[in-house]
């Protein structure tokens, strides 16, 4: 589990609430890039990935949308610190189950050196 009181450490309860409150929109953001960044992998890269990673990909998508309206209601809401907590740190999970097929297409998209010609782009 993260700990995101390490992030305001120095704070209140009440100061942490309204440091989070104040910057919502860079968390449902942090959220969103992710979203439209594997959702691209999904459409995009579908030939390179396993049925399994598939899988996990569309299942991924699915979570996300999901923490993202959680993260809405809590934000539209009366706001709760621990459910804050409780969606960011299955946020920082997901994005941490998804490394190895972001560097997947990250490579695949890669030149292979022994196929760089002087002269050509890399």
């Amino acid at each position: 589990m993260v700990d995101f009181d390490k992030f305001y450490i120095d704070m209140t309860d009440e100061e942490k609430a309204e440091t989070i409150i104040e910057y919502k929109d860079k968390y449902l953001n942090k959220i969103q890039i992710l979203f439209n960044m594997i959702n691209y992998c999904f459409y995009n890269y579908n030939s390179i990935f396993s049925e399994e990673e598939l899988r996990q990909i569309k299942n991924s998508i699915e979570y996300l949308q999901k923490l993202q309206s959680s993260l809405y209601n809590i934000f539209n809401g009366v706001f709760n610190l621990q459910e804050f907590n409780k969606v960011m740190t299955e946020y920082t999970n997901i994005e941490m189950s998804l490394r190895n097929i972001i560097f997947k297409v990250y490579k695949h998209d890669l030149t292979d050196p022994s196929n760089f010609y002087s002269g050509e782009k890399f």
